[in-house]
């Protein structure tokens, strides 16, 4: 019987990468191989500065100069594209234009399709009544959600999330974490996320990856492989976070992220 191999949507293949100052060269990324399939949501956690947001830049495009490949769809990323989106800690949401406005920012094309399609991703994140409201009128959680459709509406093949929910409170960023699960589910865009969340990480990621220390290396890799929508209390939610916290135990001697 013959089974079916998932497609690969990003290849990262031996890649290395070291900033070179005055003074010194600090070396960030050092021979990270990664397969990441079409559809799949993975997580990626480890020590503070250890490199992960460098690995997602390099993925961004916004980091130019590494050494190995990191390919899309086979094609060597070598710059930004709307072929990615990102979103960062900060919703980084444009103060002077309206949510509407500024979800609609990338999108060419006629008036009455640009407003077609703000409100269809509004609505997909819940702020379908706010298009005419300014960032300064909004939480900090319907600001992230305002981030998320920006970053979809060009329907990016993969959507890269930078601690996206570092800077809300817990019960803000539970309820966030269920609604990138909810949107992940409807669009089932390829979803790479950095947190120093484990339990984060275990909800919404298909994988975990734990990196080692700065250069950050692939220490250990977790099929998570629970049923959705995950309960934190389960004992095999708690058996994978005490198998992670463990892991990370082995390359810092502490739980420190």
């Amino acid at each position: 019987m013959s089974t079916i191999t998932p497609a690969v949507d990003v290849i990262i293949n031996n890649v290395d990468k070291t900033y070179h100052t005055k003074n010194s060269e600090i070396r960030a990324v050092k021979k990270v191989s990664l397969d990441i399939y079409k559809g799949e949501f993975v997580s990626i956690i480890g020590p503070s500065g250890c490199g992960k947001t460098t690995l997602l830049r390099l993925i961004s495009g916004l980091e130019r100069d590494y050494e190995g490949d990191i390919l899309l769809d086979g094609v060597r990323i070598e710059g930004p594209g709307l072929d990615r989106g990102i979103i960062f800690q900060e919703h980084r949401l444009l103060p002077w234009l309206t949510v509407g406005g500024n979800v609609g920012l990338g999108l060419a094309g006629k008036a009455s399709f640009v407003r077609e399609r703000v409100q269809k991703y509004l609505a997909k994140v819940g702020l379908e009544d706010f298009a005419d409201a300014y960032p300064a009128q909004l939480s900090g959680g319907m600001a992230q959600r305002a981030a998320i459709a920006r970053a979809l509406i060009c329907q990016p093949k993969v959507l890269l999330l930078d601690e996206p929910l570092g800077a809300l409170d817990a019960l803000t960023r539970v309820r966030m974490q269920s609604e990138i699960e909810k949107i992940w589910l409807a669009e089932k865009t390829t979803m790479l996320l950095v947190t120093h969340d484990i339990e984060e990480a275990i909800f919404l990621g298909d994988r975990v990856v734990v990196m080692s220390p700065r250069p950050a290396e692939i220490h250990a890799i977790f099929e998570i492989g629970l049923p959705r929508t995950r309960d934190r209390n389960s004992p095999e939610f708690v058996e994978i976070r005490k198998r992670i916290i463990e892991s990370f135990n082995q390359i810092s001697g502490s739980y420190i992220i």
